[in-house]
């Protein structure tokens, strides 16, 4: 499983997850800190009739991206993928990154999702991948491979989204 994610992860222009930056920011939580909004998070997660989305919005320092890194840091059984985007690294607010990014991440944690993105991807080039759209890689690397499996059984794979305003758009 994890020679066939390589073998994506040399065709789809992602980068590596980012755990150095999830530390980081998961280090600057003070213990007792921020424990309501992340419980009220913890119980939407474990909730399968729950909204597909839950939205986290604050104002500009108000620990969004310190909270998100604490779930991924201490949830990695909820939290299978993250992308923390980032207005100052050309890398970090590419929408085409992050959502191949987020799909690699969800291939290593799904086997159904991985053989799916595989049959997706199946005949693609790197230079291809890099020509779409952010629109075309949503649904090619994302919308279709989840839209080809059941739904996954015992809880939901849930991605985390952080500073998606950083990124880049049309």
């Amino acid at each position: 499983s994890r020679t066939r994610v390589a073998t994506l992860r040399e065709r789809l222009p992602a980068v590596p997850a980012q755990r150095g930056l999830i530390a980081e920011k998961h280090g600057h939580r003070l213990p007792g800190t921020r424990e309501g909004t992340i419980r009220t998070v913890l119980d939407w997660a474990r909730d399968a009739e729950a909204s597909r989305v839950f939205v986290f919005a604050a104002a500009a320092g108000m620990g969004k991206t310190v909270v998100a890194a604490s779930l991924k840091e201490e949830h990695p059984d909820l939290f299978v993928g993250g992308f923390f985007c980032r207005h100052d690294d050309v890398k970090l607010r590419d929408p085409k990154i992050m959502l191949s990014s987020l799909a690699l991440q969800l291939a290593e944690a799904s086997e159904p999702f991985r053989e799916a993105l595989e049959e997706q991807a199946q005949g693609v080039t790197r230079e291809e991948f890099l020509g779409y759209d952010a629109q075309t890689m949503f649904n090619c690397v994302l919308k279709s491979p989840a839209e080809a499996i059941p739904p996954p059984t015992g809880h939901r794979l849930l991605l985390i989204l952080d500073a998606l305003d950083e990124c880049e758009h049309d």
